[in-house]
């Protein structure tokens, strides 16, 4: 039985939704289970397969329920809302870049070189 609600729209209007109605755009993070599932299978839909290492973002849809059902590949646990923020803190900025492909100058960089003559 599907569980149906009312939504209110942008207009006011009210309409009934299915409860579940947003699970199936979601995606989940997938780790396959060993190295010939990461270099065979892909998402049918997307064609999203898997990286080297690491995992891949799949929609949860019929396929990636049946593989996650099969043991073929596990969800990877989200960080949580602190511990998102953290990992975003640590990354630093790239130096600059001039579209030569040298990288930008750094006064104190020239003051070590030693001079030639």
């Amino acid at each position: 039985m599907v569980n149906v609600v009312m939504k209110t729209n942008a207009a006011g209007r009210e309409r009934p939704q299915e409860a579940d109605f947003n699970e199936a755009r979601r995606v989940v993070r997938v780790l396959p289970r060993n190295d010939d599932i990461r270099k065979y299978i892909k998402h049918p839909t997307t064609r999203v397969g898997f990286l080297a290492e690491g995992s891949s973002e799949w929609p949860n849809d019929v396929f990636t329920k049946r593989r996650i059902a099969d043991g073929d590949v596990t969800v990877e646990a989200a960080p949580a809302a602190g511990e998102r923020k953290a990992i975003e803190q640590q990354t630093e900025p790239q130096p600059a870049v001039e579209k030569s492909g040298a990288k930008a100058s750094d006064p104190k960089a020239a003051e070590t070189k030693p001079k030639s003559e």
